[in-house]
């Protein structure tokens, strides 16, 4: 009889092992992306991201954002991982930021974007030599 339970209980714990979930899948995002970026302060501009490589979740490229405002200009590399339709880049400028002689910041700013309909919109945050920054970005193919 207790052999038949355990025997009974193992069957029923095998049987509810299946497979490990697996991420959804990454959409293509491959192309040159590009928008609006407004700046929570009011400072706006356009801005271009293009995803040149694709390898599973990860993705990389290049982006330039153009602005009146010479602290929200910059260009440089971006990389970063695509889960289902969440966007996450990191965009390392060209050049740092040089705050003083003792001072020099990375520049970098991070993305998190939400792809739909053609369109991925979301919000960005960094640092600059005199605050953080932080704000939307609408961009499309």
């Amino acid at each position: 009889m207790v052999s038949t339970i355990v025997m009974w209980l193992v069957l029923v714990l095998v049987a509810s092992c299946g497979t490990s979930p697996t991420a959804p899948a990454s959409p293509d995002v491959l192309g040159t992306w590009k928008g609006t970026i407004a700046d929570e302060s009011g400072i706006s501009g356009t801005a271009s991201i293009s995803l040149t490589s694709q390898n599973a979740q990860g993705v990389a490229g290049t982006f330039t954002i153009a602005s009146g405002a010479t602290s929200l200009s910059i260009d440089g590399v971006a990389s970063g991982t695509t889960v289902g339709p969440v966007l996450t880049l990191f965009l390392v400028p060209s050049s740092p930021l040089v705050c003083s002689p003792t001072l020099t910041l990375s520049g970098s700013i991070s993305l998190s974007m939400t792809l739909a309909n053609g369109r991925l919109t979301g919000r960005y945050s960094g640092v600059t030599c005199g605050s953080a920054r932080s704000g939307t970005l609408d961009l499309s193919k």
